[in-house]
């Protein structure tokens, strides 16, 4: 990825900015490297607005945000072991708690436990109807440039956050419609001492799970202020913590398709392969709560998973949907699923649970995807009609929280598509996806283009292979790319 310079890293986040870049100017003063400019609407949403986008390096070089001593990010997935000081079987006092390098004071609730990788505030027979407060003191000088919090409330219920930093405060409500969501902030420009959550519910329970802010401060900040992804863990490996043992071993494409005319042209060639990857272990939707642990693990640091979309490093522990989820590339919406089914239950087999179109992704990434075809542009969905998505968002803009694009994607994408097409024959890619939007993932042309734009990386050889032997088929256009352009451009 190229270099962040301040521009890009003071556009971490996501909406609602205060300010032009003559406001950080007025206070520290001109510099050689600049501030953001921002002058695009204010968002309040879980699902945060379209954006065109630039293409950037490739995905397995993919790494977070690099961070000097004046920009930080804070990230931290909040557990009930963070608030011992104030636990009492399952009533919190008022404490304070020191996590990433920073200090925070909570005030107490009635009830509180932990709930996937997050925390439960308040219960249906207790609701946290008073705000339930995190405050944390901020290095004097200190600029927040944006925040998000992923949050859930329990079925039936309905809840509020609001945000305090400086002269500014959020506010945005949410209920267990929105399911789980991160409500963000971005390219802010306000200095504050002082940062704080607070969180209430009219009834039912809270979960929260993420806190984020991006700090910019021109005298420094401390090193100790970082996020959860920067710990050492171990590699992920089959058999141990969970993780499945795999099924087949390891083979190369030259055995694999050892059988198959790779020669062929158009249907021919297509319908030989689709023969050849349809002999697979069919797994169920819930199997990938863990084996996608495994086959998404990054190259580069061992222990965490590559998030799709963001390359965001992320624990590799499923943790309910709380810090991932299952991505579907290839939307579920247009899986051309039976009736009953959504592609998101856990019993379910078929297209909505293959290993090879399910990637690992954070909920506001996924979210920012949603259904849409893929296109060369970001194309808003509308009430009766898909848009379009474009992989690579810019850093200028955002997905939602301090997930910020990183990486080319384009390629994945497409030749995710392209196996899709070929294993499932009710499935299929054309150049006018809204004439059969139920089967149809996006524009063929453009995927092809991308298959050439953006190739193969290592990330994407070694995922190949490990779904394999979970799954006992492998992707075709990983293996030999150009078999895309001998069956669709021939």
């Amino acid at each position: 990825m190229n270099k962040r310079t301040l521009i890009a890293t003071l556009a971490l986040a996501c909406v609602a900015p205060l300010a032009s870049c003559d406001f950080i100017e007025s206070i520290f003063g001109n510099s050689s490297s600049s501030s953001p400019s921002s002058d695009s609407t204010p968002v309040s949403s879980s699902t945060p607005a379209s954006s065109s986008s630039s293409s950037s390096s490739s995905s397995s070089s993919s790494s977070t945000p690099v961070q000097d001593s004046n920009t930080r990010t804070f990230r931290h997935a909040f557990i009930k072991d963070d608030f011992s000081s104030g636990l009492s079987g399952s009533k919190l006092s008022a404490g304070e708690t020191t996590v990433n390098g920073l200090t925070f004071s909570f005030s107490g609730v009635d009830y509180f436990s932990q709930h996937n990788s997050g925390v439960q505030v308040g219960s249906a027979s207790k609701p946290q109807t008073a705000g339930w407060v995190l405050t944390t003191a901020l290095p004097e000088g200190t600029v927040v440039t944006g925040w998000s919090a992923t949050v859930e409330n329990a079925s039936g219920g309905s809840a509020h956050l609001e945000a305090t930093f400086g002269d500014h405060t959020f506010q945005q409500a949410f209920t267990a419609a929105d399911g789980l969501q991160s409500i963000f902030e971005n390219s802010l420009e306000v200095p504050a001492e002082t940062f704080s959550l607070s969180l209430k519910a009219e009834q039912k329970a809270m979960y929260f799970y993420e806190l984020s802010i991006s700090l910019y401060n021109p005298d420094g900040l401390p090193g100790e202020i970082t996020d959860d992804s920067g710990a050492t863990r171990d590699p992920v490996t089959p058999g141990e913590n969970d993780i499945p043992e795999v099924a087949y071993e390891l083979t190369t494409p030259e055995i694999y398709y050892a059988d198959v005319d790779l020669t062929q042209q158009g249907e021919a060639l297509l319908l030989a392969l689709r023969d050849r990857i349809s002999d697979n272990e069919v797994l169920d939707y819930g199997d990938a709560k863990q084996m996608l642990l495994y086959t998404d693990e990054s190259l580069d640091r061992p222990g965490y998973d590559l998030g799709m979309w963001d390359g965001d490093y992320i624990p590799a522990t499923w943790t309910g949907g709380g810090s991932w989820q299952r991505e579907h590339v290839w939307a579920a919406s247009h899986l051309g699923l039976p009736a009953g089914e959504d592609g998101h239950d856990d019993k379910e087999q078929g297209a909505q649970s293959d290993l090879h179109n399910l990637r690992v992704a954070c909920a506001s990434t996924n979210n920012y995807h949603s259904n849409r075809f893929f296109g060369n542009e970001d194309v808003p969905e509308t009430s009766g009609q898909e848009g379009y998505f474009y992989p690579n968002v810019d850093t200028g803009d955002n997905l939602s929280g301090l997930h910020e694009y990183a990486g080319d994607w384009r390629g994945d994408a497409a030749r995710i598509c392209f196996y899709m097409a070929t294993r499932y024959d009710n499935l299929n890619l054309n150049d006018d996806p809204l004439a059969s939007p139920d089967d149809s993932m996006g524009l063929l042309s453009v995927m092809l283009e991308w298959n050439e734009e953006d190739p193969v990386d290592d990330f994407e050889r070694q995922r190949n292979d490990r779904v394999y032997q979970y799954q006992g088929n492998r992707n075709p256009f990983i293996d030999y790319p150009d078999l895309a352009d001998a069956i669709w451009n021939s």
